[in-house]
This record gives C-alpha cells, sequence and structure tokens, in this order.
C-alpha cells in the first residue's frame, strides 16, 4: 500500500503543478502518464491511482488562476467574472477559501450521496440515454429563458449557436484532434476574452485583504447543487456552469458567494463521479475518467482505490489552496498588472500553438471573440457551452 500511497502523492504534485500554470489542464500531462506506464512496464493500477490524484487537486488548486488572472478551464469558466468581482474588491483570498470550501464539501457530500448513486445511477442513465438530445435542448432553452427579457434571450440564443459551430468545426478533428482543440477553444471563450478586458483595468490590482472573512454556508444551496452536480455529470457535454444555474434557480440563491460555493463543489463532483459512472455505465465522462479506463478495468476494488485516493487527494489539496492562495494574494497585487495580463496571453497564445499548431490560432482568435460577446451584451457566459452541447445536440440527433 506504501507504494500506492507514493503515486498518490506524486499525481498530488503534478495536479498542483498543472493547475498553477494558466491554460494547463491534466488532460495535456495524461497522454504522458499513460506512454510511459506502457513504455515503462509500470503497474497500471498504480498509474490509475496517479491519474486520479492528479485530476482531484487540479479542480482544487485551478480556481486559483482563474481568480487572479481569468485563464479557466471548462470547470471554472462560470466562476471567472464573479471571482473577479471580488478579487477588484480586495477579496481574493475570500474567493480562494470559498472555492476550496465547495470542492472539499463536494467531495465529502459526493462520498454521502455515493451508495444512493450506485443503486439508482445505472437505472437512471439507462432512462436517460434515449433522450440526451432533447434533455441537452431543454437545458439549452432554460439556460436562455433565465435571461427575461427577449433582447437579452436573442443574444443568448445567438452566443449558443456561435460557440456551438465554432465546436462543430473545432471538434470534427479535420483541423485538429479534438482534444487538442478544447485548449484554444476554452482559453478563447473564457480566459483571453477575460484577459482583454482586464486590460482596459487599472495597471494594478488592489491589495487583497489579509483577514478572514466567514463563509457562510447554504445548506439547501450545497445540498440541491450537489444532488443537481450528480445527476448532471451522466450527460454528456453538461458541465458545472449549467448545473450551477439550475441549482440557482432550484434554490433561488442570488448572491455570489452561494454562486462560488455551488459552482466549485459542481465542478469537483463532476470529475468525482466520473470514476462512478465508469463502474456503472463504462463511459468517460472527463479526460482523467478516460485515461484511468485505459489503464485499468474497474471493478468494486478498485472503484474503493480511486475514492480512497481521490480523499486523500482533496483533503491535501485544500491545505495546499488555501497556503498557495495566500500567497498568491500578497505576490500578484504588487506586479504591473497590465504587463502581467499581457505575458499571460502570450503564453495562452504559446500554449495553443504547441498544442495545435499555426491551426489553433484562427480558433484561438474566433473564440475570443465570442467569449467577448456575452459582457458586451449584458448576457451570461454560460451560453458559451454550446461549444460543446451543439455538437452533441445534432450527433445524437
Amino acid at each position: 500500500m506504501l507504494d500506492l500511497l507514493l503515486y498518490c502523492l506524486l499525481g498530488i504534485a503534478l495536479g498542483t503543478f498543472c493547475g498553477l500554470l494558466p491554460g494547463v489542464h491534466p488532460n495535456n500531462m495524461i497522454p504522458v502518464a499513460v506512454g510511459m506506464t506502457a513504455a515503462l512496464s509500470l503497474d497500471p493500477l498504480r498509474a490509475a491511482m496517479l491519474v486520479v490524484s492528479m485530476g482531484i487537486s487540479n479542480i482544487f488548486i485551478s480556481y486559483i488562476p482563474s481568480t487572479f488572472l481569468g485563464v479557466p478551464d471548462e470547470g471554472t469558466a462560470l466562476s471567472v467574472l464573479p471571482a473577479h468581482r471580488l478579487v477588484r474588491e480586495g477579496r481574493g483570498r475570500h474567493v480562494i477559501r470559498i472555492t476550496g470550501a465547495g470542492c472539499l464539501l463536494g467531495l465529502l457530500f459526493g462520498l454521502a450521496l455515493l451508495p444512493l448513486f450506485l443503486l439508482l445511477g445505472g437505472r437512471a442513465y439507462d432512462l436517460l440515454k434515449g433522450y440526451v438530445a432533447w434533455v441537452l435542448l431543454a437545458i439549452a432553452a432554460l439556460m436562455v429563458l433565465t435571461e427575461r427579457s427577449p433582447g437579452r434571450m436573442g443574444w443568448a440564443v445567438a452566443v449558443f449557436l456561435l460557440s456551438g459551430l465554432l465546436g462543430l468545426v473545432s471538434l470534427s478533428g479535420r483541423l485538429s484532434s479534438g482534444d487538442a482543440a478544447l485548449i484554444p477553444l476554452f482559453t478563447g471563450l473564457f480566459g483571453l476574452s477575460t484577459l482583454l478586458l482586464g486590460l482596459g483595468g487599472g495597471n494594478r490590482l488592489p491589495p487583497q485583504w489579509e483577514g478572514e472573512e466567514e463563509i457562510r454556508i447554504n445548506p439547501k444551496v450545497l445540498g440541491v447543487g450537489g444532488s443537481i452536480g450528480a445527476f448532471m455529470g451522466m450527460l454528456p457535454a453538461v458541465g458545472p456552469a449549467q448545473s450551477t444555474v439550475m441549482a440557482q434557480l432550484a434554490t433561488q440563491s442570488k448572491t455570489t458567494e452561494d454562486f462560488l460555493l455551488c459552482v466549485s463543489e459542481v465542478n469537483l463532483l463532476k470529475v468525482f463521479y466520473s470514476f462512478v459512472l465508469l463502474y456503472l455505465i463504462g463511459r468517460a465522462r472527463t479526460g482523467v475518467a478516460a485515461a484511468v479506463q485505459q489503464l485499468v478495468e474497474v471493478n468494486p476494488s478498485t472503484l474503493a482505490l480511486m475514492v480512497g485516493a481521490s480523499l486523500l487527494a482533496g483533503g491535501i489539496a485544500t491545505v495546499l489552496l488555501l497556503w498557495l492562495g495566500r500567497s498568491a494574494s500578497r505576490f500578484i497585487p504588487r506586479l504591473p498588472y497590465r504587463l502581467f495580463l499581457l505575458l499571460i496571453s502570450c503564453w495562452v497564445v504559446g500554449l495553443t500553438l504547441w498544442s495545435c499548431g499555426l491551426v489553433g490560432l484562427p480558433i484561438l482568435a474566433t473564440a475570443t471573440a465570442i467569449g467577448l460577446l456575452p459582457p458586451k451584451v449584458g448576457v451570461k457566459r454560460v451560453h458559451c457551452m454550446g461549444v460543446l452541447m451543439l455538437p452533441v445536440i445534432l450527433s445524437h440527433l
């Protein structure tokens, strides 16, 4: 068991490294881990524990760059603008503490819900799988209706269709591999567009308050958000963004703190339950789960080990997030912020070139242009998730 523990600790270290680098996701490291397992004849089970630990710890740590810099991945994309508003008020540490609490409580809620999910999850998926396209269409329509005014609804439909068409072209595999295309897509829609808006602000971030505000945990938001997140995790192309908006509608919660708590909880649950879904339905809903599927056959004992690795990674990552988040809140405001944002923008452009080649640049540019639309016209950025939803809807139809 000691060797499994060491592999878990190595996975936590890799997840932390990927989480701190803007735009870098474990999906970029996973092919290397899987390839090394085969090339060096490593034990696949140990490699699977490394991948699980890396995926869970990355969820926690990735909130640091998405909070202070605005370069998210799919999971943290929706939290960027609410988090930035609090950072501009000098409450960046509060954001880190809320998202850390949301992730940790989400992991514990997922553990508590696990027996019920194991009992009913497979049956629920059997009922849903023939209606995936219609369920996704209903979710997309509900997202549009949350805009309330006809003008904003029209813009929401436009953003959904534009991002969806971009997804159809980019994820078809004709321009680049689908997984590689996700980097310029999400970086443009939610990251680079946010960085460009940030360049219009001041030259420095305001100093971040060193004190610790009270974190108000809304049990209703936590329970409803976790339940919806677990259910929505069965569906392809549905992520934390849509689940959080639906949880807010169900609980009538409108505070930024509840929003950040819910989106971080759902983001963690998506990855945690993707391992459970491997066991129940044999389908991978995340890149981390897909890597585990390549390495090992998921049976009850393997699932128990993955749950244990997730709990270990979550506990250690919570401590790391609070420590690194405190350091970031002290260090980043001292930097010339516009210059720093320009350097980060150059970094994500270079990351796009590395992952996709020259073909990634027009994808990144188009995604950035679409990502600038929602804040300009006053609609939610969740509609940009059409980049995944529309291709899946059409493929199922």
